[in-house]
């Protein structure tokens, strides 16, 4: 039996329900579009993209989402991502270790422009009063380097156009 993106899916709603994003939305409309500028990319890619958060923020382990059936490969972009699995590395330390894998790469660059959509970004500044730091746009700089530019172009246009023109030289 082949996994499905709809089985993703059906574990990232258990595994967020409840759950709510900084900005009071349900934390699935947030992984369902990971999941979404990924559509490009293969079936593993788009699971993991679905499911990156799972580790990090609910109960289930790797072991759990292996039990379910979640290949190896997304698993294991699942798990560079998350970074409650490597809590002694810094923000950027856990980017670098992202790039390290072309997966992991990919679904990090879509869950970064799906954060940096510029209504996420002006809402969120807006509720906290400070302006948006600038730990997203340095961490464009290791992922976008880290795949092929192409690949890149593919998301954002999904994910996130208006960091097309960062992606300009």
């Amino acid at each position: 039996m082949t996994f499905t993106l709809e089985d993703a899916r059906a574990i990232a709603q258990r595994a967020h329900s409840g759950q709510s994003d900084k900005l009071g939305q349900p934390y699935l409309l947030h992984v369902e579009a990971v999941a979404a500028g990924l559509a490009d990319f293969d079936l593993e890619v788009q699971v993991a993209g679905m499911l990156h958060d799972v580790v990090e923020d609910s109960a289930m382990t790797l072991d759990d989402l292996r039990a379910a059936g979640v290949p190896e490969r997304s698993l294991s972009a699942v798990e560079l991502v998350s970074r409650n699995l490597h809590p002694h590395l810094t923000y950027q330390e856990g980017i670098a270790k992202t790039c390290t894998s072309r997966d992991a790469t990919l679904v990090k660059i879509s869950d970064n422009a799906h954060n940096s959509l510029p209504d996420r970004v002006a809402a969120l500044e807006q509720q906290t009063g400070k302006p948006a730091g600038t730990k997203y746009a340095d961490a464009r700089r290791l992922l976008w380097a880290a795949v092929p530019r192409g690949d890149v172009e593919h998301i954002l246009r999904r994910a996130n156009p208006a960091l097309l023109d960062d992606l300009r030289p």
